[in-house]
C-alpha cells in the first residue's frame, strides 16, 4: 500500500508541475501579438423563451397547431429545435419568397440532423442556399401529434 502511495504523490505533483508551467506559457504572450477578432456584426438571437423567468422557455402546440416565428433578414448560422414528439413534428424554414423548405417531417430530417429529440442545422458551414434569410423570413412548425406539443427553438441570424 505504501508503494502505491508513494507512487501516486510523485505522479500527483508531476502533473500540478506540467499544470503549472503550460499554464504560465499559455499567458505568456502579450494580448497585443494575438490576432484581432472578426469585425462581424452581432447575432440576432430568436428562441422560444420566458419573458416571466418561469422556465416555461417552450411553445404549446396543440395538435394540429400550426405556428409561425418571423426572423430577421441575413446569415442563418444555426438553428437548434425539439419537441416533446419530433416525429410529429414538422419544422419549415421559409427562406425568402419562393424559398421554402421543409426541414423536418415525419422523424426524418430532409435538411440538418436529427439525433435523438434534438434537430440541428448549419446552412453556412455547407454553403447551403437556406443560409440566407430575405426580409419576411420565418421558422414554421406544425405539431402532427394527437396530443398537446412542447416546442423549443433557438436560432442565431447575422445582419
Amino acid at each position: 500500500m505504501a508503494r502505491f502511495t508513494d507512487f501516486l504523490m510523485v505522479h500527483t505533483g508531476k502533473i500540478w508541475l506540467f499544470l503549472a508551467l503550460s499554464g504560465s506559457l499559455a499567458h505568456a504572450q502579450p494580448v497585443e501579438t494575438l490576432p484581432p477578432p472578426p469585425s462581424l456584426p452581432p447575432f440576432r438571437w430568436f428562441a422560444s423563451t420566458d419573458p416571466k423567468g418561469q422556465n416555461d422557455d417552450f411553445f404549446l402546440l396543440q395538435p394540429r397547431e400550426t405556428r409561425r416565428v418571423p426572423l430577421a433578414a441575413g446569415t442563418l448560422e444555426r438553428l437548434w429545435s425539439t419537441s416533446l414528439f419530433p416525429e410529429q413534428l414538422d419544422l419549415v424554414l421559409e427562406a425568402g419568397p419562393r424559398r421554402r423548405q421543409v426541414l423536418l417531417s415525419g422523424g426524418v430530417a430532409r435538411r440538418g440532423l436529427l439525433a435523438g429529440k434534438a434537430f440541428t442545422f448549419f446552412p453556412k458551414l455547407k454553403g447551403d442556399s437556406l443560409a440566407t434569410l430575405d426580409k419576411g423570413a420565418a421558422l414554421i412548425a406544425t405539431n402532427r401529434a394527437a396530443q398537446p406539443s412542447k416546442w423549443y427553438f433557438q436560432a442565431a441570424v447575422r445582419p
